[in-house]
């Protein structure tokens, strides 16, 4: 029986690709002739139902999100539906995908839910291409049968995958790495779409010697795993083996897909308690093949569970009996987590995902920088007043959002919300509008503020930037360097503030820069601005500092020697040693207010290089989280800042030589 668990996995792919050839034949290229949507209950109970996977236990609502964002760019999709020329744009959330590709696998894989930026990695793997660049390519057009097989665009695909994944990231050409990222996502869909095939097509077997229920076509695997024992017994009656080993052989061929394509996440909770890891339906279904033997009694449980799934899985889809399976399913996982303590965060989660921060901080920052800039035109009006007044509000509105976007990710993972970058750039909006609001309230200078809420603002843009680029859910287990919460806690949160800090102080030295190219004349506003850098930077120093010299401890702790040069350690150590140096240079005189400025660009470039730069370099203990793209953005950063500072060089002799001549007018008058 031990052949069932092993025989024809090395074929599973052709297996699967197999299964799709014929359906693609007849099929219009996007073509979805009608859609069901789903039922609005069984959509918020399949939404909150709990797996594990990845690592940590989650609603499927978070699988489903981050799947949809991953293959298609979006956290829903359009589809039109209907025959040409009479259409209509049907619009589902990530839910009711991930539903359709699980129950309604068929018309799932209709679905245009491949997004390609690059055209001409589709004609390289020998498909017809859309008629724009970047487009969105549907299951079935990637099966689509070709006049040789050699020329079949998934067997195509599957090889140029293989062959541009042996070329390093960094050296992949675009359309390289569009080939090998398509290859990756149409994989992984298939084996959600056929993740539950072991409750629709079961097994079909002939073995009326053992069993009257062991006769038929498409019998539930637990029927089949029910009776192992007594196949194992009539299997050692001599007369009987050749007709066993017939009967099993395509059952050895469908069991062994089905241990290949139902592992994608855990449905059950163990019975141990003390277990961590959930059981897959391939976990299930092993459990029933090794266990049964003794009979099927002792594996009561894996079979009880295995059963729910099949119910649910077999039930037509939108249906009473479906919404039953669902719900029956969901309440026998949750009475197994309770013992456990594992549920207690999913509706923290599904609270988290309903709230849509990102978009509504976005939106309350864009809101608050457009009222205050047109309460800077207004002047001291009385709409201007008001105008002032409503801008802070939507920063202090947004800034509440924050916080408690922050506070909801750490209950849900229990623990500071700085080990990723994902996070940090999140943590830093947050304790730089916090920063500004405090500057705007003690200096009642309307300058800062504007100016925080527009790089604020950028800075959720670049977090649902980095969100859709890595495709991952972001509240996965921490890699092991950084799975500590008390140093999370002290080094990574106070680092991250040091960070924060040298960021604003940027900011505002653009402001000074800016105001001064478009003729700001008064000198007691510069001079506060000024001081603003002057003091963020004091809280630069003292937070860096801090944070490098616990991050020293940390890599004691962890790795045995406080300082091994390495890069992260090294942007640690430049930021402290640049703010160190303009402090110095500001004290000793060598520096003035255009100085002070000039340098806090400079101080900032070097926050970018440390914040995110050196965990992409590939080189020391630090090097995690690697995402293409970040050294070319971090790169264009520069130049950007590059010509900032040229610009302030120019406009500081410029300005300088401007206001030397109103003064010598002004002492002629």
């Amino acid at each position: 029986m031990n052949r069932i668990i092993t025989k024809l996995t090395r074929d599973i792919f052709i297996l699967l690709g197999s299964l799709h050839v014929s359906l693609g034949v007849a099929l219009a290229e996007g073509e979805i002739p009608s859609y069901q949507p789903w039922d609005e209950e069984i959509v918020e109970a399949f939404k909150s139902l709990p797996i594990q996977q990845g690592g940590r236990i989650k609603p499927m609502q978070a699988y489903a999100q981050v799947k949809l964002l991953r293959y298609n760019a979006k956290r829903s999709m359009k589809l039109e539906v209907g025959k040409p020329g009479s259409t209509r744009t049907v619009k589902i959330t990530a839910t009711e995908w991930l539903l359709d590709v699980m129950f309604r696998p068929e018309l799932a894989r209709k679905f245009p839910i491949f997004i390609v930026n690059d055209s001409d990695a589709i004609i390289d793997i020998g498909m017809e291409e859309h008629a724009k660049r970047r487009s969105r390519y549907s299951h079935d057009e990637i099966f689509r049968p070709a006049a040789a097989p050699e020329d079949n665009p998934r067997t195509r695909l599957s090889e140029k995958s293989s062959k541009y994944s042996k070329i390093d990231e960094s050296d992949r050409t675009g359309k390289q790495n569009q080939v090998v990222h398509l290859a990756g996502n149409v994989g992984e869909f298939e084996y959600i779409n056929h993740l539950f095939d072991f409750a629709r097509e079961g097994v079909s077997i002939n073995l009326p010697e053992v069993s009257a229920d062991l006769v038929g076509e498409h019998l539930p695997v637990s029927v089949f795993l029910r009776n192992v024992a007594a196949i194992r017994k009539a299997s050692q009656d001599p007369s009987k083996i050749d007709d066993l080993g017939v009967a099993l052989d395509m059952v050895n061929k469908q069991m062994g897909l089905y241990l290949q394509t139902a592992r994608l996440f855990g449905f059950t909770p163990p019975r141990d308690v003390n277990e961590a890891t959930w059981l897959l339906p391939s976990d299930l279904m092993e459990a029933g093949i090794r266990g049964g033997v003794a009979g099927a009694e002792k594996i009561a449980f894996e079979l009880g569970a295995l059963e729910r799934l099949e119910i649910l899985g077999s039930a037509e889809p939108n249906s009473s009996g479906f919404k039953e399976a669902l719900a029956a399913l969901r309440k026998s996982t949750e009475r197994s987590m309770e013992p456990r303590g594992e549920g207690k965060r999913i509706g923290v989660e599904l609270l988290l995902y309903r709230g849509k921060f990102a978009g509504n901080v976005q939106a309350c920052l864009l809101l608050g920088f457009l009222l205050m800039m047109g309460a800077l035109l207004a002047g001291q009006s009385r709409i201007g007043l008001w105008l002032r007044r409503l801008g802070v509000t939507f920063g202090i509105f947004a800034l509440a959002l924050l916080a408690t976007w922050l506070t909801l990710r750490c209950i849900v993972m229990q623990r500071p919300p700085v080990a990723n970058l994902y996070e940090t750039v999140i943590f830093i909006v947050t304790i730089v509008l916090l920063l500004s609001v405090v500057f705007h309230f003690f200096t009642r200078r309307p300058i800062v503020l504007p100016a925080a809420l527009l790089a604020c603002s950028f800075g959720v843009f670049l977090s649902m930037l980095y969100d859709g680029m890595k495709g991952e859910d972001t509240m996965d287990p921490l890699v092991a360097v950084l799975n500590s919460n008390f140093w999370l806690a002290t080094h990574v949160t106070i680092v991250t503030m040091g960070y924060a800090a040298g960021l604003l102080a940027a900011i505002i030295a653009h402001v000074y820069i800016f105001a001064k190219i478009f003729g700001c004349r008064d000198r007691e506003l510069l001079r506060d601005i000024t001081r603003m850098v002057y003091a963020v930077m004091c809280f630069t120093l003292l937070f860096s500092l801090v944070g490098t010299i616990l991050g020293g401890i940390w890599a004691n702790v962890s790795w045995g020697r406080f300082w091994g040069w390495d890069p992260k350690e090294n942007g640690a150590l430049l930021i402290v040693l640049a703010t160190l140096a303009i402090l110095h240079a500001r004290m000793g005189g060598h520096i003035r207010q255009d100085g002070v400025h000039l340098c806090a660009l400079v101080l900032g470039m070097i926050v970018a290089f440390s914040w995110w730069y050196v965990n992409v370099m590939g080189v020391g203990l630090h090097s995690y989280g690697f995402t293409s793209g970040i050294k070319r953005a971090v790169w264009k950063f520069w130049q950007i800042e590059l010509v900032v500072l040229a610009i302030g060089f120019v406009s500081r002799k410029w300005c300088w030589n401007s206001w030397r001549g109103l003064g010598r007018a002004s002492s002629g008058q």
